[in-house]
């Protein structure tokens, strides 16, 4: 399952029409708190995450979960990524895309980790 976690109402609302085809399941979740709700991550095999989500940082909820969860792998879509990039890479953060309401450039990476998990074997926790 990917999961979409990013705090823009009308960003997620395109990410589920965009991504409900993808032959992937999918869920969209609007802040930290509402993911951690339905315990959804232990079925989740991609993270997608904005670093700015309202009172809560991206990078930091990473830091707090990546234990936890280490088959898990992450994807940052955001506006500061390029700003970022060196602190992600140390939270293992390892693939992120400029966010865009064009879907074409994080569909590619997102089947690019898919493919990686396949041949690596991993599953979700």
């Amino acid at each position: 399952m990917i999961v979409f976690l990013d705090d823009d109402a009308d960003f997620t609302i395109l990410l589920e029409k965009s991504f409900s085809n993808f032959g992937v399941d999918v869920a969209v979740f609007n802040s930290i708190q509402s993911l951690e709700s339905v315990d959804a991550l232990k079925s989740t095999d991609i993270l997608c995450f904005d670093i700015k989500l309202n009172n809560e940082n991206g990078i930091e909820y990473i830091k707090s979960i990546r234990d936890r969860f280490p088959n898990l792998s992450f994807l940052c879509f955001s506006n500061y990524v390029d700003l970022l990039e060196e602190e992600l890479l140390s939270v293992g953060v390892r693939y992120h895309v400029v966010k865009s309401d064009d879907f074409d450039l994080l569909k590619d990476e997102l089947s690019k980790i898919l493919e990686e998990r396949e041949l690596l074997g991993l599953k979700a926790s």
